[in-house]
This record gives structure tokens, C-alpha cells and sequence, in this order.
């Protein structure tokens, strides 16, 4: 039976997610892209709230680094992206279905 394994990966930026990402990931437009039995959930810089602007309205901080959610059916991770696995956040904002 084949399992599906999960992995969060944090990056200090995009550039630096983009020169990890495995050459085998990238489409013929050159982006990551996903394929059988791999699953790519690129989120991107991180916010959190900040407070409340005068309008009521929360106002939002980017946070620091670039998250990118990798789902992998019987393979493991590429060793080149093993520094960047991070645990699993305690309230994660995406999730897999």
C-alpha cells in the first residue's frame, strides 16, 4: 500500500527556495511544479497579525522566511532539502485534504 509522507519546509527567501528546488521538480516553464506522486503546496512568506488599524481592520506583519508544504507518495525527501524541514506548526494555515 502506498503512504503518502508529509514534509513543511521553511526557507529564508524565495531565491533561496528556488536554488533547493530539485531540477526533477521544475516544468518545462522552469517552475516547480507537481507531478505523480508529488505534491507541491507553495505558500510563501508567512504573516501574522499585528494589531489593529485605525479602520478597525487587522493590519499584518510578514514574517520571516518563504514555506513551501511537499507531499510525497513512497519516496523520501532529496537530501539537498533535508536542512530545511521544520516541525509541523501547532495551527498550520494550510493544510492537506
Amino acid at each position: 500500500m502506498s503512504t503518502w509522507t508529509y514534509y513543511n519546509l521553511k526557507f529564508a527567501d524565495s531565491a533561496a527556495w528556488a536554488a533547493a528546488v530539485p531540477a526533477a521538480w521544475l516544468g518545462e516553464d522552469g517552475l516547480p511544479t507537481g507531478a505523480h506522486g508529488r505534491a507541491l503546496d507553495v505558500l510563501g512568506p508567512t504573516y501574522t497579525p499585528h494589531g489593529t488599524g485605525a479602520d478597525g481592520m487587522t493590519v499584518w506583519q510578514e514574517g520571516e522566511g518563504f514555506c513551501v508544504n511537499v507531499a510525497l507518495l513512497d519516496g523520501p525527501l532529496p537530501a539537498g532539502l533535508d536542512p530545511y524541514v521544520i516541525a509541523p506548526p501547532a495551527m498550520p494555515k494550510h493544510v492537506w485534504a
